[in-house]
């Protein structure tokens, strides 16, 4: 559990259960399943903060084009 907050810490709070098993099982050499970490996570009290893509609301508030 220690190691997933770390993980988690150094990715700033972005990394899910997905990408923290991921590095588990490459570099730490871990043999865990997503779900397990996925309980530790909601143990701990910490999830993964997705960033959406950026999208441009108002695209000409003037209106000089013809419409």
């Amino acid at each position: 559990m220690e190691h997933i907050k770390q993980i988690w810490e150094r990715s700033k709070h972005i990394y899910g259960a997905g990408k923290i098993t991921q590095v588990l099982r490459r570099l730490l050499k871990y043999q865990i399943s997503e779900r397990t970490v996925g309980k530790y996570m909601h143990e701990l009290g910490i999830k993964a903060h997705y960033i959406g893509k950026w999208v441009t609301t108002t695209r000409d508030s003037k209106y000089s084009h013809d419409l």
